[in-house]
């Protein structure tokens, strides 16, 4: 089993598929087949295809804060020969697959894998389920469709509209890959469009109110489904509460006593002080 409440569980999937895949005389027909788009697609392979060398980084950071205890250098040294290969997405259409996935070895994918499982225990992250993904998907697609055989409605608007639905679209087609961080974010575009009470949101109000209600609706219920399962996940997985410190405060004479917060921390961490006299302190500052 492989955890894909991670970043290097989601990268390891397609690559898994791709080691599949590897008689492709193009590595674009595979990778089209692997996300399920069109080949003649190239702005979302080249998009895809960009989410994975940034997950490869992705991997690498993370993996770098683990407890010592999992062995990350060691990982990240065999990870490495997957980091080779993922800048092959810049060249796609020149290489065939078998030329793509030439630098992965077994160790890299097994490196990994390892990974997937050490940042399931360390950093998991909230996911909604595919068949909540799905549903949603097909109700933004919807929204859209009607949007597009809308010519009625004056072209920016429409336009308006119409790509911030597809950014909420795309995110959730590529939900597998990217989780959920990508779909909060074309969330928060779409409602800060709201609050903002843009232009064309004014023009969707008087001009498409029915419509303009329905996408509140779907939109809005996606938002509160992502901010539930985070709230499950925090719950689960509850963040480490800061370090308490007792700080010391500086009496220098008539001037406001001066607290000496270390760096990195902040003045909320703080559970007690002593005041000290000044002469009992060498500061390096006036």
């Amino acid at each position: 089993m492989i955890w894909t409440d991670n970043v290097a569980g989601r990268l390891w999937v397609p690559l898994n598929r791709a080691q599949e895949l590897l008689s492709r005389p193009t590595a674009s027909s595979a990778w089209a087949e692997i996300w399920g788009v069109s080949e003649a697609d190239h702005s979302t392979l080249l998009r895809r295809g960009a989410d994975m060398i940034d997950m490869g980084r992705q991997v690498r950071n993370q993996m770098s804060s683990v407890d010592e205890a999992y062995s990350p250098d060691l990982l990240l040294d065999q990870f490495a020969s997957v980091e080779r290969t993922l800048p092959n997405f810049l060249g796609l259409g020149q290489l065939t697959m078998n030329q793509f996935m030439g630098a992965v070895d077994v160790l890299g994918m097994n490196a990994l894998r390892f990974c997937a499982n050490v940042l399931h225990k360390q950093r998991p992250e909230p996911l909604l389920p595919s068949e909540l993904v799905a549903e949603y998907l097909e109700k933004v697609n919807a929204l859209i469709a009607t949007l597009e055989a809308d010519y009625d409605l004056d072209a920016s608007t429409r336009e308006f509209a119409l790509d911030r639905l597809r950014a909420v679209s795309d995110a959730l087609m590529s939900h597998a890959l990217t989780g959920d961080a990508r779909v909060t974010e074309s969330v928060d575009t779409f409602t800060g469009s709201l609050v903002r009470d843009a232009p064309e949101v004014k023009r969707l109000r008087s001009d498409r109110r029915a419509f303009l209600k329905d996408a509140v609706l779907v939109i809005g219920a996606l938002g509160s489904a992502l901010g539930m399962f985070q709230q499950v996940h925090d719950m689960i997985e509850p963040k480490p509460e800061p370090s308490p410190m007792i700080v010391q405060i500086y009496n220098v004479g008539d001037a406001a006593p001066r607290t000496n917060v270390p760096e990195n921390h902040s003045r909320d961490e703080i559970v007690d002080a002593e005041i000290v006299p000044d002469d009992e302190h060498t500061r390096s500052e006036p």
